[in-house]
């Protein structure tokens, strides 16, 4: 929610003054962790809600709020099961949006056909992520024009799901493997692969088959969709850990941006 109001001046840099005030009663307890902009309707946003406390975490909710009426939300979901960490909204579909929710699940939603459920939500048996899913993206349909999109969570794996008929589908799209590769750990010396926690990603706005991962230690990992099994390239950021996505600059052939959580800063990267 918006404050009521405005920042305090600051001299040459201005003040800003809220236009509107988006609240409810069912969200009070809850946490803003995600926003999407309908691409097809300018005025109505997806708002998800969970919780950053995640020793204490709870159910979530995503509310669909218009510029028209900021008084009460147009459309309520409210997910039982765990909290929203993020969401996206498909850029033909409108109606239709992929979230991403901390217990590491991913479901889909159409606003038009049901608020009760999802249309499809994958488990432990269907490819769910093992731990938060930090950003989810739809893409365009692939060869079979299939409606398809990427998550990538603190496991350390970059997921494509793919709606084939009246199921949803799975395939490790990348393992994010630590550079120091297994370590000895366990009895007997069990050989154990550690991974590097994900935490957001950007897709190239002109080649199809690039994309960038941002990890929680501030890496960024420049990939493709053609390697499953190790990425391109890889940025060291003295900016510590990531605090929000990494993002293509469209005007540049690769380049990369991201906010340190630490330092307060911005950084950019090019090759």
């Amino acid at each position: 929610a918006l404050p009521i109001s405005s920042d305090e001046f600051k001299g040459n840099q201005g003040t800003l003054l809220p236009l509107w005030r988006f609240s409810s009663p069912k969200t009070r307890k809850l946490t803003v962790t995600s926003v999407a902009w309908n691409p097809k309707y300018s005025d109505l946003m997806a708002v998800g809600f969970g919780s950053y406390v995640f020793l204490n975490q709870v159910s979530g909710m995503v509310l669909f709020y218009s510029l028209k009426n900021p008084s009460y939300p147009e459309f309520i979901i409210e997910t039982p099961d765990s909290g929203v960490l993020c969401l996206d909204i498909h850029p033909q579909h409108p109606t239709l949006f992929a979230a991403g929710f901390y217990d590491g699940s991913i479901a889909v939603y159409d606003i038009k056909q049901n608020l009760e459920s999802p249309l499809y939500r994958c488990d432990v048996r269907s490819g769910q992520h093992l731990d938060p899913v930090w950003e989810v993206r739809w893409q365009k349909n692939d060869f079979d024009d299939n409606l398809n999109f990427y998550s990538v969570g603190a496991d350390g794996r970059v997921v494509n799901w793919t709606i084939v008929k009246n199921e949803l589908r799975y395939s490790d799209a990348l393992l994010l493997k630590m550079p120091s590769g297994p370590t000895d750990s366990g009895p007997g010396g069990i050989r154990v692969q550690r991974y590097e926690h994900g935490r957001c990603f950007d897709f190239h706005p002109t080649r199809d088959d690039l994309y960038i991962v941002g990890t929680e230690d501030g890496r960024i990992l420049q990939c493709s969709k053609g390697y499953s099994t190790k990425y391109i390239e890889a940025f060291s950021s003295q900016l510590g850990r990531l605090c929000c996505p990494v993002e293509y600059v469209p005007s540049e052939n690769i380049c990369l941006v991201q906010c340190g959580l630490e330092s307060q800063n911005m950084g950019s990267y090019s090759n």
